[in-house]
């Protein structure tokens, strides 16, 4: 994907994060490795600390995470960056994108 300035911006799926001490869900980074996003769709339950732990080691290597999740997390003063998607692992497929978008 090409940005307005003309650099490139990649995306991988199910790719080691630099550490190598996780797997990252889908990675974006720009073409010299200087700005990444990291989106990690996490459709279990799984406590908030969880994800403050995550969150932070995803800044440790200079990454940005963002979540996605089926609802809304608990409060916590603490923000992460989450998209609700409103579905998780027990939901039924749409027949047509437009449902969802």
């Amino acid at each position: 994907m090409e940005n307005r300035d003309g650099s490139r911006l990649a995306f991988s799926h199910r790719i080691p994060a630099p550490s190598r001490e996780w797997i990252i869900d889908v990675l974006a980074e720009s073409d010299d490795k200087h700005h990444c996003v990291a989106f990690e769709v996490q459709l279990s339950s799984q406590p908030m600390e969880n994800y403050r732990h995550r969150s932070q080691r995803y800044f440790d290597d200079n990454v940005f995470p963002v979540w996605l999740v089926p609802r809304h997390l608990e409060y916590s003063p603490i923000q992460v960056p989450v998209v609700v998607a409103g579905f998780g692992k027990s939901s039924e497929v749409p027949d047509s994108l437009s449902l969802i978008f």
